[in-house]
């Protein structure tokens, strides 16, 4: 047994100083470190996990990408036999690290990726051995459609070339009524929805796939919106009925006897000395930091609304506060109306702002920065006058939008919108350039099979 060890171990020394050598790191590199990263050691395995993966995961490759202040981004993809990756990274601190375990095309699984982040600080010339806590990464797109009481399910937006599924989510036919979907860590789908269209019986339900398999039930009357830290195994969700506003956050796996923990939804704004009080309406979680960014509405003593994005870290206990929570910053934008959600995409946070048909000059989606800094703007409300009457109509031009509500699939590299209105529904798809070039749309002009209803 002993002698069968000391041949591993040796084995395992001898691969290792073969990729140095191959690398090049006793060669003049100054002013590099060599990383080395072990994969699984089949396509069968999840990379870099002590934990199985769900039945049916085949892995077919990695991506790994470097990312950090001063260097050049690195990115190199392998098949999934290739046992080890060696890096040479330029040293500094605060490298980014990210692999991407990407998967076999399996109908019955909605999972595309899983995703490890870490981060290190490199001195020249040392050697560092990486390891990953791998979680879901992409997803198929899973699409709440809350009028026709469904959830759509299909690769990626080429309809009809990737066919769709639709699920009631283990719901009797006609009571689900999905506002936000969100996946963990193992990959579960998380729905919050209200049952029947009744706010007061609002659920998150969670299950395996869209027909609801293995469905369990967190009751949370009037939510709003879910999001979920995968990377901390933490579900937040926000409630609203009207006249109460909570933020809360539930600890996965989910056990009915832990109950969720209240945070602190207030913020003083610039100017004024009285807290505001402020309801949740779309959230997204940062990976790497674990904080929260919120869109959400602030009112004042007279019930005044104020849009606005914050910044929120959901683990620090303030003095003298009731619950945990604080708010980092905020920002008010002066082209916000009515904004539905956030996305959080590598360094840029997304809104979805609703405009109304009779300002069409303010811009649908805002970019910014992730100290909510202002970036940029794209897009413009597909509008005419009809009769003295400002009216949406119907386009699927590159930038042209209904009104977006929400941003879904938010673990993907590109943005994909739900854009609603009363009269018009469709799924945009866009990359984080925000670049005319990479819109997509279902339904098109000449392909307009699915008929959604959304939110409107």
């Amino acid at each position: 047994m002993m002698m069968n060890f000391t041949k591993i171990f040796l084995s395992f020394i001898i691969v290792t100083m073969l990729l140095i050598f191959s690398c090049g790191l006793f060669q003049d590199q100054s002013g590099f470190a060599n990383v080395q990263i072990k994969l699984g050691s089949s396509g069968s395995e999840r990379s870099l996990l002590d934990s199985s993966p769900p039945t049916g995961v085949n892995i077919t490759s990695y991506t790994i990408t470097v990312t950090g202040a001063g260097m050049e981004p690195i990115q190199e993809t392998v098949t999934a036999d290739v046992p080890f990756i060696s890096l040479l990274v330029p040293a500094g601190d605060d490298r980014r690290f990210t692999i991407e375990a990407q998967l076999a095309p399996n109908p019955a699984i909605h999972l595309l990726s899983f995703i490890g982040r870490e981060t290190a600080s490199l001195k020249p010339g040392s050697i560092n051995f990486l390891t990953f806590k791998m979680v879901a990464g992409a997803t198929k797109l899973i699409i709440p459609d809350y009028l026709n009481n469904r959830l759509i399910q299909t690769s990626d937006i080429s309809f009809p070339e990737s066919p769709i599924e639709t699920g009631t989510f283990g719901f009797a036919v006609g009571t689900l009524a999905p506002i936000d979907i969100d996946i963990s860590a193992e990959g579960k789908i998380f729905v919050a929805s209200c049952l029947s269209g009744s706010p007061e019986t609002g659920v998150i339900a969670f299950g395996d796939d869209i027909n609801g398999t293995n469905l369990v039930l967190i009751d949370a009357a009037y939510v709003t919106a879910i999001a979920i830290d995968r990377e901390n195994n933490i579900l937040y969700f926000s409630t609203y009925d009207g006249t109460t506003a909570t933020l809360n956050k539930c600890s996965l796996p989910y056990n009915p006897l832990d109950p969720p923990t209240p945070l602190e939804n207030s913020v003083v704004v610039i100017g004024e000395t009285e807290p505001r009080d402020f309801s949740v309406v779309g959230m997204d979680v940062d990976p790497w930091s674990g904080t929260l960014y919120l869109a959400a509405v602030a009112f004042d003593e007279e019930g005044q609304p104020l849009p606005l994005i914050i910044h929120y870290d959901p683990s620090v206990q303030i003095p003298d506060a009731t619950n945990p929570g604080r708010v980092i910053h905020y920002a008010i934008h002066t082209d916000f109306r009515l904004i539905y959600d956030v996305v959080v995409k590598d360094e840029a946070v997304f809104v979805a702002n609703a405009v109304p048909a009779d300002v069409d000059e303010l811009p649908p989606i805002l970019k910014f920065n992730k100290n909510l800094s202002y970036a940029e703007s794209y897009g413009r409300i597909s509008d005419q006058e009809i009769v003295a009457v400002w009216q949406i109509i119907e386009s699927f031009e590159a930038g042209d939008f209904y009104g977006p509500k929400r941003f879904i699939a938010k673990g993907n590299a590109d943005l994909t919108i739900i854009d609603d209105s009363a009269a018009y529904d469709k799924i945009v798809s866009l990359d984080q350039r925000l670049d005319d070039s990479s819109w997509k749309t279902y339904p098109t002009l000449t392909n307009p099979a699915e008929t959604f209803a959304f939110f409107e």
